[in-house]
């Protein structure tokens, strides 16, 4: 959990850094943060546990929970955000599907773990 809130905290800090002079609140960004990542470790916990006992309904049902509460603090930058360079918004967009793709690839390691 610690290793949760300290990611949270400098992630935090770097949107205050870049975004803060466009209207984005770093300590509401926190908070967002901090309820979606707590989310987000359920519902792929869950996304993988179900996916592994065959139930696919709720399989579907996780990852579009997993998805959500993955990408609910950008959500809140990216309708906050007032008048953000062009350079600055395509880079941000960049390292949220560079992180997506890397939480997808956890969730493809949890799962293959858990097969074996």
């Amino acid at each position: 959990m610690s290793v949760v809130l300290g990611y949270a905290v400098i992630r935090a800090l770097l949107i205050w850094k870049v975004f803060a002079k466009f209207g984005v609140n770093p300590y509401i960004y926190l908070i967002v943060d901090l309820i979606s990542a707590y989310f987000y470790a359920i519902y792929s916990t869950n996304l993988v546990e179900k996916y592994l006992q065959r139930n696919y309904r709720l399989t579907t049902k996780y990852l579009l929970l997993t998805i959500i509460t993955n990408f609910l603090p950008d959500i809140y930058i990216l309708i906050t955000a007032r008048s953000v360079p062009e350079f600055i918004f395509r880079t941000f967009v960049q390292i949220i599907l560079l992180l997506a793709l890397i939480a997808a690839l956890g969730i493809i390691r949890d799962i293959r773990n858990r097969k074996k």
